[in-house]
C-alpha cells in the first residue's frame, strides 16, 4: 500500500469514528484534499476577507459583501463574494489559466484566456 493511500485511509477512517457516521464517496476525495469539518475555521483569514463580509453558509463557504463594500469601481479581492462547490484551488498560474464555457445549454462554446 501507498503511503499517501495509507495516510488518507487513517485519516478517513479516524474522521470516520469521530464523527459517528460513514464518510460517503472518502475513497474518491483528492490526494491533499482536507474535509471542511478540518479546515481553518476563521474564512476572513483562509481567503483574505474583509472582516465585514457576511457568511451565509460555511460547509460549503458561500460569502458576500455588503453593499457598501462594493463602492470601488473595480470590486477588490478582499470583497469578492465566495461561492464555494467544490475544492478550492491552491496554485494558479495566470500564464496558462483558461475557462470554458460549455455544456448542456450552451449553444457555442468559449474558452476564455488570460491576457496580459
Amino acid at each position: 500500500m501507498r503511503r499517501r493511500s495509507f495516510i488518507k485511509k487513517t485519516v478517513l477512517s479516524s474522521f470516520t469514528a469521530l464523527i459517528s457516521a460513514e464518510i460517503v464517496f472518502g475513497s474518491k476525495m483528492l490526494d491533499g484534499y482536507t474535509p471542511l469539518a478540518l479546515q481553518d475555521p476563521d474564512p476572513f483569514k483562509m481567503f483574505s476577507k474583509n472582516k465585514e463580509m457576511i457568511i451565509l453558509n460555511d460547509k460549503p463557504w458561500n460569502i458576500e459583501a455588503q453593499a457598501h463594500l462594493l463602492d470601488d469601481k473595480i470590486t477588490p479581492n478582499s470583497s469578492m463574494f465566495i461561492r464555494n462547490n467544490g475544492t478550492t484551488p491552491e496554485k494558479i498560474n495566470p500564464e496558462t489559466w483558461t475557462l470554458t464555457i460549455d455544456g448542456e445549454s450552451v449553444k457555442n462554446k468559449k474558452t476564455l484566456i488570460f491576457v496580459s
